[in-house]
């Protein structure tokens, strides 16, 4: 199970935070974004291991009410012992995106955090978001593009063509088609695009981040490393562009489609 802990997570975290060339980090980013009022009740759905509430918690207001929720109770455990003493009014829940167990028209905020492209239906995470955002809340659902991670794909592709792609060609919600899914339960979507780029200098961390994601036997590994050392040898560095953002929706529409 590839989220039964953080270990996959972290391994693909690592990476991002070595080589981004944004140094603002997209965690960083993304809180920037937030409008949150004084004393408001947010929801995180598939938070992970917290890292998004562990890297900001210095600039959130201690009248903010979090809940944090995640399928996995691996990765809430983990949560819960880096945030557990955070002193911010922070509750955990391990629950299903598809079925939250929380009173309608009771968040001001709802963050989904690079988790919506994982949920079997989208639909029904969608109608339980509106459901328990009050009529003036809104959702920040972060997502990636069509571009991410490309050079990684074209790699496997190259190396292995039977290998999954790490980036599907046609992923259930991504920047691409984001604002068309949120659309049908929101009056207004906006997206915020975040610039960034990876620059690896060392083919150990980018095949850790490959295996993180997809079992490789030994031969394609060692193809691998080879073409990425050569690109690094000849460029200083191995390219991988990140086509990674952020979509805002407001005014929900009433909800068309029962939960599970």
């Amino acid at each position: 199970m590839q989220y039964a802990d953080a270990t996959n997570l972290n391994a693909r975290v690592r990476l991002h935070q070595k080589f981004s060339v944004n140094a603002t980090g997209f965690v960083n980013w993304l809180f920037d974004q937030l409008i949150v009022p004084e004393g408001a009740v947010i929801l995180e759905v598939g938070g992970g291991p917290g890292w998004f509430w562990r890297i900001n918690q210095h600039r959130t207001p201690a009248s903010w009410r979090i809940f944090m929720s995640d399928l996995s109770e691996g990765m809430l455990t983990e949560a819960m012992r880096m945030l557990g003493r955070s002193g911010r009014n922070l509750k955990f829940c391990v629950c299903d995106a598809e079925a939250l167990p929380f009173e309608s028209d009771s968040m001001d905020v709802l963050l989904a955090n690079h988790m919506l492209y994982h949920v079997p239906n989208l639909e029904f995470a969608l109608s339980e978001f509106t459901r328990v955002l009050k009529d003036d809340g809104t959702l920040y659902a972060a997502t990636n593009g069509q571009r991410h991670l490309r050079e990684i794909d074209e790699l496997l592709a190259r190396v292995a063509p039977g290998t999954r792609r790490l980036q599907l060609t046609s992923q259930p919600f991504s920047l691409d088609n984001g604002e068309a899914c949120l659309g049908q339960h929101f009056q207004r979507v906006v997206k915020a695009e975040y610039p960034d780029e990876l620059r690896v200098t060392d083919s150990t961390a980018l095949i850790e981040y490959i295996e993180s994601c997809r079992s490789l036997t030994s031969d394609v590994r060692h193809h691998l490393v080879d073409l990425i050392d050569g690109e690094i040898a000849s460029k200083s560095h191995f390219r991988v562009a990140k086509d990674a953002g952020l979509l805002i929706a407001s005014h929900r529409k009433v909800s068309t489609v029962a939960a599970k």
